[in-house]
This record gives C-alpha cells, structure tokens and sequence, in this order.
C-alpha cells in the first residue's frame, strides 16, 4: 500500500487472514481488534495481497450507516490501493459484480426498517446481480465491519444471499465463537505498537464541588487551556502536530451549537479562519483533510452518531463532552471503579443511567445487549436491539417481545434512546 508499513501485529493479522481464505476450512474468520488497531489498513492490504493471486474473486465490504463509514472505507481503498476497482451499492446495481471488485454496502441500504434507498425493484437488481456474478464464476468472500451492530435474521438473510466462501467479521466486541476462525488482537499489542495510547483523562484537571455560571464556557476554556499545552509540547519536541478538539454533542439543540460556536469566536476560532469545523448530517464545514495531523483545524463539532466508526487519528484530545458533565456533580447511582486493565467500567443501580451513551456502552460490554436508534420517514425516530448473546437467528428476541405492545416512534433521537435503554434494563 502507498506510504504505509505494517506494525508486526498487523502484518501477522493479514498473514493469518490470508491463510485461512486461501486453505482455511471454516467458513466465517472473526476478527476482533481494538479501537485505534488499524482495521481498515489490515483488511486493505489483505485484500490486495488476496486478490494477487486468485483472480475470480469479488469482495463485498458490509458497513453500519452511522458516520458515512462505507465512503470513508471505499475512499481509503482509493487512496492507498490506487490499482484496484472499487464500487458503490448503485454502482453495482448499475454495472454488476467484475472480477477484482470490492463493493462497499451500507447495511442501512438494504435492511433498515422504513428505508426507501433500496425499493423492492433494486432489491431484485441485487440479487439478479449476485446471481449473475454467480453464473459468471465469480466467488464472493463479504467483510463485515462492526459487525456486532447487524447480527439479525434480516441481516443475515443478505448475507447469505452471496454464497461467500469465506465471511470476515470484523469488531471490537465480536464474542468468540468456536465453528469459526477466530484472531484477537490484544489492546496492549496495539498499546505497545504506539497505534492508542495508554490512558484516558476524563475531566483532567476539573475542581470537585465548585459552583458554575456557565459549565460549558468552563469545559471550552479548560479545552482551549489543554489544546494550547499539547501544541507547545509537540513544538519543543520538534514534532509538526495540530492537536483536533472533539465537542461531541448528542442533541442537535441548535442553541447549545451556537453558544459553543460564539465562545470560540471570542476566542478566535471560527468557521472563516479555518480553525473550526463542524460535521452533522445536514451541515459539513472545513473538514477536508481534517484527519491529517498538521492541518490547520483546531475544533471539531460533531454529533454522536458520526463518530462510529470515524477515522481521525488526530482525535487525541476531548476537550468538552457534554456526555460527561453531569460528573461535576455527586450522585450517588453513578460509581467507577478501576479494573488492573486499566478499564472504565460503569456500574448502573436500577435504571438510572448517568448519560444515555454510557449506558448504551455499559449494556453492550457487559451485558451483550446493544441497543441502536434508527431513522424513519418524516424524521422521526425507531429503535432496534440485538442479543449477541445468542445466534444470529435468535438475537432479535427483544424487538419481538417488544412488538407485541407496539413498536414506538419518536420525534427525538434521544427520547428513542432513553425508552430504548429502559427497556431493556427492564426486561434483562
């Protein structure tokens, strides 16, 4: 790949991958790698290096919606595998499947409830397509990103459509299962390659038990103050690094987004200069080459979905959460205790969950539940589970159990979130 050199623990991931579609018996490899490990370059330069030696092959890339993450895969191939043919879902429905493809798929195009991207007319088209692939001699072997995020039967019903002779599930949660291959990267193979780093600061520095005017002018101030210490650092070390600011927001409240752009105004980052940028759904400003670690952003505004899967290896940095404020203040149903990991982990009394994104984390780690918000038509908002405690075939129990009552729709994204999380710890 252009300009990029395995760490070891990468390079034995891809040998092991290689090996297991070339003369592997067992269909389906789970791969499970840390946050930060490098996914998408392992699978790229496996890819390439498979692909050299076995022609016929096609590769079909499955992607969650959140965070635009099949562009962002399918533009990385580009860059950095320049020689090989990538495609889009509507590509492929207008062109087909050709030798040496990789098709990146959004799974929300062909699974979510209430989506109209795929009608019933370019559902037969992929499958007319698959099947012409087929008939053409053409061997399909389906990647699945975050894939602990589409184990249900509707997704597993597209899978399976492709006949693929091997199924690479790829995660940072996938649960061991022993029909499979399975590769697990450690998080201190990654921690050592200097790919994460080794700790996380939450609120470093934040008084206890202090009286705010104005919390959020405080976590900017303190972000600005942290931003500025980790670029002298970087210019008396001789190292050319621009550290990027997150300030994530899980509500689109435009006040909260306005307020948070007037302070950085005032402190002289703006939209004009350069040195801010925002990413939403409907609003993109100043993020080209925003993952570059020298480029001139200095503050990102983002809202949660986006940052599944994003990459940016320039996010070192969260200066505001505003998951994360309600820390300032005691409350009793909220405790952390520190495992020799080094791991955060979140203890919740009854149904009491401290910030909604904690809670959806907390369920997914310890308790194999994971719980996602879903668009539907006239901007509103469903919600969906999985049980990745069982098979594929079972997982969606909870949706079931919970359709027998009626399958709630809400105006906002974090009224579904909420009602979904309390379902769940209701029933679990």
């Amino acid at each position: 790949m252009v300009g990029i050199k395995l760490k070891e623990f990468q390079e034995k991931c891809v040998e092991e991958l290689l090996e297991q579609t070339v003369f592997g018996e067992k269909k389906e490899i789970l791969l499970q790698a840390p946050t930060g490990s490098g996914k998408t370059i392992m699978l790229l330069e496996y890819i390439d290096r498979f692909l050299l030696e076995n022609k016929d092959y096609v590769f079909v890339w499955l992607t969650p919606g959140s965070g635009e993450l099949e562009e962002q895969s399918k533009n990385k191939m580009n860059q950095l595998l320049k020689n090989r043919t990538t495609k889009t879902l509507n590509e492929v429905l207008t062109t087909g499947f050709e030798e040496q493809d990789t098709a990146f798929i959004n799974w929300e195009n062909v699974t979510k409830k209430g989506n109209t991207a795929l009608r019933e007319l370019e559902k037969s088209n992929l499958y007319d397509r698959i099947e012409q692939a087929q008939n053409n001699g053409i061997k399909f072997i389906v990647i699945i990103d975050e894939e602990h995020r589409n184990k249900t039967e509707k997704a597993e019903s597209i899978t399976n459509l492709f006949n693929a002779k091997h199924t690479v599930r790829v995660s940072a949660t996938t649960k061991r299962n022993d029909e499979a291959y399975n590769i697990k990267i450690s998080e201190m193979e990654v921690i050592n390659s200097g790919l994460i780093t080794k700790s996380l600061y939450i609120n470093q520095g934040i008084e206890n038990n202090i009286l705010l005017d104005d919390e959020i002018e405080y976590l900017l101030k303190l972000a600005i103050n942290k931003r500025r210490q980790i670029r002298n650092t970087c210019t008396e070390l001789g190292v050319n690094y621009n550290p990027l600011v997150i300030i994530q927001l899980p509500s689109m409240s435009e006040n909260l987004i306005e307020k948070i752009e007037q302070y950085l105004e005032k402190e002289g980052f703006t939209y004009d200069n350069g040195l801010l940028a925002i990413w939403l759904a409907d609003r993109k400003e100043n993020i080209e080459n925003i993952s570059d670690n020298t480029s001139e952003q200095c503050f990102l505004i983002m809202k949660q979905a986006i940052s599944t899967g994003w990459d940016c290896p320039r996010v070192k940095e969260k200066g505001f959460d505003s998951h994360y404020s309600t820390l300032f203040y005691k409350n009793d149903k909220l405790e952390f205790y520190k495992e020799e990991r080094k791991k955060y982990w979140l203890k919740v009394d009854e149904y009491a969950a401290p910030t909604l994104c904690m809670a959806q984390n907390w369920l997914r780690e310890t308790k194999g539940i994971y719980v996602w918000i879903e668009p539907v038509v006239g901007h509103k908002w469903t919600i969906s589970f999985c049980d990745l405690n069982v098979s594929a075939e079972e997982s969606d129990w909870i949706e079931h159990d919970l359709k027998k009552e009626g399958y709630p729709v809400y105006k906002k994204y974090e009224e579904a979130l909420e009602n979904a999380i309390n379902m769940v710890l209701k029933i679990i």
